[in-house]
């Protein structure tokens, strides 16, 4: 404060732990601001309590870790036949990058769907949450393999494809 007294200006929001008396350590953002009245300048300091939105970034981090490190492949496709977002195993067995496979549909990797059938099939998983079957995936370089594909829906409206 001494220094945002010398230079009229206050310090820039940071974020601090803080022990409470139940000894339980909790994270605010302690954002300040300066008023001037009457040629008198006072220094208001708001704390906001944000330790439950850094657990929850916390947990978010750890379970894209565990998505991006898992021992298969797993795409999220949305109702367009999009390809919303993969994990890392799945762009390096395709060989693409996360961005270029972004960029895909599901017609794009999977060359033998009917894409005219898309519709139908987000349906069909729509109504039975999740399905099992056997598809083929063409890499970038051409090469075709088959797949067995395990996806499920979520309330996200994407669905979440598990492939072994």
């Amino acid at each position: 404060m001494d220094k945002a007294r010398r230079t009229g200006n206050p310090f820039a929001p940071m974020e601090v732990a803080i022990c409470c008396k139940d000894g339980m350590v909790r994270t605010f953002l302690i954002s300040p601001a300066s008023l001037e009245e009457n040629f008198t300048r006072t220094y208001l300091v708001i704390l906001y309590d944000i330790t439950e939105r850094k657990m929850m970034e916390e947990s978010l981090r750890f379970r894209q870790f565990s998505l991006d490190h898992a021992g298969e492949e797993v795409f999220w496709i949305g109702k367009d036949a999009h390809i919303v977002d993969a994990n890392e195993p799945a762009c390096r067995k395709l060989g693409y990058t996360h961005e270029e496979l972004c960029g895909l549909t599901v017609a794009n990797v999977d060359p033998y769907f009917p894409i005219e059938k898309w519709p139908e099939h987000w349906q069909e998983l729509k109504n039975n949450k999740t399905l099992r079957f056997e598809s083929f995936h063409k890499c970038r370089d051409g090469k075709i393999f088959r797949q067995k594909s395990s996806p499920t829906i979520s309330s996200m409206k994407a669905w979440n494809t598990t492939v072994r």
